[in-house]
């Protein structure tokens, strides 16, 4: 299965997206694939906190920070 979903900026579910286009990709129910995001003052802070907490306390690893890119 190869999916393809856009995560716009902004938008009301774009968290929702985002989180969901990881997990798909994580659980290999789709073809991996980069998730690139957009906008550094807007992703920042998220990304900020998922270093800083998810991964300081082992609940995510570097290889899931490693599928984005901002």
């Amino acid at each position: 299965m190869v999916w393809r979903g856009d995560v716009v900026r902004g938008v009301v579910h774009d968290h929702d997206e985002l989180f969901e286009a990881l997990t798909l990709s994580q659980t290999r129910k789709v073809t991996q694939f980069p998730i690139v995001l957009l906008g550094t003052a807007y992703w920042s802070g998220l990304l900020d906190w998922m270093r800083d907490t998810q991964l300081a306390e082992g609940k995510i690893s570097q290889s899931d920070l490693d599928m984005m890119v901002l």
